[in-house]
């Protein structure tokens, strides 16, 4: 029986996806199954992965046409045998005896709908910051508990899924956004949780913050109409649904869009078509939206040129 399924998208990776399947392929094998989507990669990315899949016969190699991250990890979830699943993009990596303990804590929770665990953001060779939900093993019996006690992230790699929740209403990823894909998927997931979530106080996962990556590229308007079609998904989906945690969510994540413009990351004229684009939604729709915007987001959007030209 396949307990965990790690879902890899792969695109033009070569100088990294080693270290990232080294890092899985040397733990454990029973109970697992690794499913690397290669996208169209144009360098020796196929050539390596498929080295693997004759190594280690849990490694499934799938090659596809370029679609982009979404597209990939869909390919992988749509192939997916596993009860959960982890997404691990290609040029980050596991440490030492992650997976052994995640299987451990699956073993011992029944009734659980999500794991989160410890991240570290790496540059560099150097841990720059890290993310720990909790300094002990905590248990929170609904999303309202956890969203009070834990800062949100809408990183897939942050969480453990289950399976059965993303099968039972067909989740996937929005095809053809490349940037914050998966803060909609995320959402989605949570917004679908009954029973308990777990937080584990281990670090399990390395964020490589690297040059090219999508996580550390200058913001084009590309990414900012992607940004903007991402909270716009989310607050389509939360009014048809009646979802009452979209406003912190869509908070989050204009939060993030504004400190990637803090940090010089975000060109000056691209930043200022995506902040009249939240302006314009937040006019023309004020009246049937106020349950989204609340007074706190409203300030964020409205003082936003002040933080741009400060």
């Amino acid at each position: 029986m396949v307990r965990l399924s790690i879902i890899i998208p792969a695109y033009n990776v070569e100088a990294y996806i080693t270290r990232c399947l080294d890092s899985i392929v040397c733990q454990v094998s029973d109970g697992i199954e690794v499913l690397v989507v290669n996208d169209g990669s144009t360098d020796n990315t196929g050539t390596i992965i498929d080295g693997y899949a004759e190594r280690f016969p849990f490694v499934n190699v799938i090659h596809k046409d370029n679609g982009g991250v979404g597209s990939a990890r869909n390919v992988g979830l749509d192939n997916a045998s596993g009860e959960w699943v982890l997404f691990v993009d290609a040029d980050d990596w596991l440490n030492s005896d992650a997976i052994v303990y995640l299987l451990n804590e699956l073993c011992s929770h029944y009734g659980v709908d999500i794991f989160c665990y410890g991240v570290s953001f790496i540059s560099d060779g150097v841990c720059m910051s890290s993310f720990l939900p909790s300094l002990t093993k905590t248990s929170y019996p609904d999303v309202d508990t956890f969203y009070s006690n834990v800062y949100y992230h809408g990183e897939v790699w942050c969480y453990l899924f289950c399976r059965r929740i993303i099968d039972e209403i067909n989740l996937r990823f929005s095809e053809g956004i490349n940037y914050a894909e998966d803060g909609e998927f995320t959402f989605r997931y949570f917004c679908q949780i009954e029973n308990s979530i777990v937080s584990i106080p281990v670090m399990v996962y390395n964020q490589l913050n690297r040059i090219g990556s999508a996580m550390n590229t200058e913001m084009t308007l590309a990414s900012l109409k992607d940004h903007y079609r991402v909270i716009l998904n989310i607050i389509d989906f939360s009014e048809n649904n009646h979802s009452i945690y979209a406003s912190g969510v869509i908070r989050t994540q204009i939060e993030h869009y504004i400190r990637c413009v803090c940090q010089n990351k975000v060109n000056f004229f691209s930043a200022m078509m995506i902040y009249y684009e939240l302006l314009k939604l937040l006019i023309c729709n004020i009246s049937s939206r106020t349950s989204i915007f609340n007074y706190k987001l409203v300030s964020k959007i409205v003082l936003f040129p002040l933080i741009l030209l400060r």
